[in-house]
């Protein structure tokens, strides 16, 4: 009687064959979760800073917006007191960047030294006249892959994908 003491190598060399295939399908999956992430942060940005804006206008109310290490957030213009205050209703409520996604805010050509914590006023308007502070917004993921959301004084995109 024979006894099988093992796997052939041509056994053995399918099974490296299909766990090479499995571990090349998640590096390809993994790299476009993070590119996806990327996009679809950069267009709940856009989305929002669209609504933020729009907003001031037909309310004839001033919006801004701050910038900090982890995220973004709104603000409104109290009329009574003069003092900006945190938005805190959806959708217009603070949003973290996704986990490794980092931003890098532009004003003027200058970066800006985001703070950890909420600024007590907006790095950049949202005047009710139709007119914005004038800024630049780099995400980055960490493969190096970056968007770029600029507007310029009267809220229209300058970047890259506005061309698309």
């Amino acid at each position: 009687m024979w006894r099988d003491r093992g796997f052939t190598l041509v056994e053995v060399l399918v099974v490296v064959v299909i766990i090479g295939i499995v571990f090349a399908g998640g590096v390809v999956l993994l790299d476009r979760g993070l590119r996806g992430q990327l996009e679809q942060e950069s267009e709940r940005f856009d989305l929002l800073y669209e609504l933020a804006r729009d907003e001031a206008m037909m309310r004839a109310s001033h919006r801004g917006m701050g910038f900090t290490l982890d995220g973004y957030l709104f603000y409104g213009l109290d009329g009574e007191q003069g003092q900006w205050v945190v938005l805190t209703d959806k959708p217009l409520q603070a949003h973290d960047y996704p986990a490794g996604i980092t931003g890098t805010l532009y004003i003027d050509g200058l970066a800006v030294k985001l703070p950890s914590q909420p600024p007590p006023k907006p790095q950049v308007w949202l005047l009710s006249s139709g007119e914005t502070r004038p800024f630049e917004l780099v995400l980055q993921a960490p493969d190096g892959e970056r968007r770029t959301l600029a507007r310029d004084a009267f809220g229209r995109r300058l970047d890259d994908d506005a061309q698309r």
